[in-house]
């Protein structure tokens, strides 16, 4: 017998048996896709998961269709979607075989991997802004932090204050050792890694970098604790910096007319939604979002000549997986990267 059960609440239930049974990160993931799902039932009038038929799966998934994403995404909101309809199958919520009835589109492996990166022209060209007009503040710091190390915006969220060593102790092997930073999983406390303890590292950082942090510890940080009684590195008045508004402060900075005064794009500046309101930033078509930093800085790695084994340790990904999503090299570049070995022929 199949109970009546509203969306919304539905949802809920799905949404708190993922917590402790996958990663928060993919507890995130399954997030919006619901979300707009279940609002989409809403407006048809739904009130009750065992109403639901294929037809309002497919007219759900022809409304997500129009509304701009890419193949990829669709394909993978309708996974997400379906997932949450096989729970409630299984939770008897739902009628047997609805899950079925979802069509997944089919989608090349090769554009399920997104190529988006910052370039390190805009890279540049950003740091010289905020390093004039901004130098030192919490979006300066996080952003030099993030390009330095091609970290992922969760082991920037976890840095404690403790976890930046400026000066570290002289040792017999390494008497004049650099900066740090450590990456430490602490799931406990709100602040896990991708890779949990595997993700634990120490990464080297630039006197720059270093520099840059010491100057926004004295200048311009909040001397704040959270729940835990950490001091976190990265934080606004009240509390530790969060996902959502360090994804906010990326789609800002990286207008183009933000640090260098010009729209590629033709459009009148002053004008321009994406511009004069910043809630609307990610409307400009230049604009990124917090990986394609990741993705630009590693890249920028690679053609400096980082070794994959050392790079794929120090960003925490293995060499297949940096192969595959993140060395954005053309051919070119990497037949230059190559072209120091000749001389060892």
């Amino acid at each position: 017998m199949t109970r009546s059960i509203e969306p919304k609440y539905a949802r809920e239930l799905f949404l708190e048996s993922k917590h402790g049974e996958i990663k928060q990160s993919s507890v995130r993931a399954y997030r919006y896709p619901t979300k707009h799902f279940i609002e989409f039932l809403d407006e048809a009038d739904i009130d009750s998961m065992a109403d639901v038929d294929g037809f309002h799966l497919e007219q759900w998934r022809l409304r997500r269709k129009r509304e701009d994403i890419s193949d990829a995404t669709l394909k993978t909101n309708c996974k997400h979607i379906r997932h949450f309809l096989n729970w409630c199958e299984d939770k008897e919520i739902a009628q047997d075989g609805l899950a079925g009835k979802l069509t997944i589109p089919n989608v090349a492996e090769s554009k399920m991997v997104s190529s988006e990166k910052l370039p390190l022209a805009q890279a540049e060209e950003m740091l010289e802004h905020l390093d004039t007009y901004e130098y030192a503040t919490l979006y300066h710091t996080l952003f030099e932090v993030m390009w330095e190390t091609a970290c992922r915006i969760s082991g920037a969220m976890a840095f404690d204050v403790e976890d930046f060593v400026h000066n570290p102790e002289p040792t017999a092997e390494n008497p004049d050792p650099n900066p740090y930073l450590k990456f430490r999983d602490r799931p406990e406390q709100g602040t896990a890694l991708k890779n949990g303890k595997k993700s634990e590292r120490n990464v080297t950082i630039s006197e720059r970098s270093a520099k840059i942090l010491v100057k926004y510890l004295s200048h311009h940080h909040k001397d704040l604790a959270d729940e835990y009684g950490r001091t976190p590195l990265f934080c606004t008045d009240y509390k530790r910096l969060s996902r959502q508004r360090a994804y906010k402060a990326i789609n800002r900075y990286t207008r183009p007319c933000i640090y260098s005064g010009n729209c590629p794009h033709g459009r009148k500046i002053d004008a321009c939604e994406a511009y004069v309101n910043n809630k609307k930033a990610m409307q400009c078509p230049s604009s990124k979002s917090l990986h394609p930093i990741r993705r630009g800085s590693i890249t920028h790695h690679l053609k400096r000549g980082w070794p994959k084994e050392a790079l794929a340790e120090r960003v925490d990904v293995s060499v297949e997986v940096l192969e595959k999503h993140y060395d954005a090299r053309t051919h070119e570049d990497k037949r230059e990267g190559r072209r120091r070995y000749v001389e060892l022929l």
